[in-house]
């Protein structure tokens, strides 16, 4: 098992590459992506939630503000 740390800047297109070492072998691995929403900036929660459903093939609708 390999474990890598890495900080990495999450820009606004949300797109993460990493470039793996040559040991790695290619073929199916099992990869876990870990994210601390700690260090985030929590002033927006929900922004960019309605595309992350659609995404994850779900339709989602907004609460209606009361």
């Amino acid at each position: 098992m390999l474990t890598l740390n890495l900080k990495y800047e999450i820009l606004p297109d949300r797109i993460i590459t990493i470039k793996l070492p040559e040991h790695v072998r290619p073929g199916l691995h099992n990869v876990v992506v870990v994210l601390d929403e700690k260090e985030q900036n929590q002033t927006a929660p929900n922004k960019g939630s309605k595309q992350l459903m659609k995404f994850a093939g779900r339709r989602c609708k907004r609460p209606k503000k009361v």
